[in-house]
């Protein structure tokens, strides 16, 4: 009984590592997804930001 129940307690430890790594791949995934889609357009922002703080910067250190 006693091995039964270890391996038991070996498997749904086994189980639960699986879900968490399938529901965090999963919530990366929509992550990742929300990212590309809002991301792209904050990007593109951030990017023209960048590009327009920086030019001033340089040229006020040299």
């Amino acid at each position: 009984m006693k091995d039964i129940s270890k391996e038991e307690k070996e498997y749904r430890k086994q189980r639960s590592t699986e879900q968490r790594w399938f529901l965090s791949g999963v919530y990366r995934c929509f992550l990742e997804l929300q990212y590309t889609t809002c991301g792209v357009s904050t990007g593109i922002y951030g990017l023209k930001g960048i590009l327009v703080r920086v030019p001033p910067i340089s040229k006020s250190t040299r």
